[in-house]
């Protein structure tokens, strides 16, 4: 008698898109690759905090790095949808972080 198996990674991928895990857990794996993807200039000023409707939400630490990074935004969209090989975010939105 044939068993077939499916692989680990298969059943994964069916729970997490059975409750719905797919952006937060594209949004932890963002977060911690922050750097890595847009640069450590781009990191250094700025952070992801979520992600809702393929819309991203940036924390940036001044009104000059939101107006910088609003004039890559198209950019910075590309390279992320580009490095995870599909398209996980449709735009992007800055916000200026506050002061504790």
């Amino acid at each position: 008698m044939k068993k077939d198996f499916e692989s680990v990674a298969s059943i994964l991928n069916n729970l997490i898109k059975k409750k719905n895990w797919e952006v937060p857990l594209s949004l932890e794996r963002l977060k911690k690759e922050w750097e890595k993807i847009v640069g450590k200039n781009i990191a250094k000023h700025s952070f992801p905090t979520f992600i809702k409707n393929k819309k991203l939400y940036i924390e940036v630490d001044s009104p000059i790095w939101s107006n910088e990074l609003i004039f890559q935004k198209e950019n910075i969209i590309t390279i992320i949808n580009n490095y995870y090989k599909k398209e996980i975010i449709k735009d992007i939105f800055f916000k200026i972080k506050k002061e504790d």
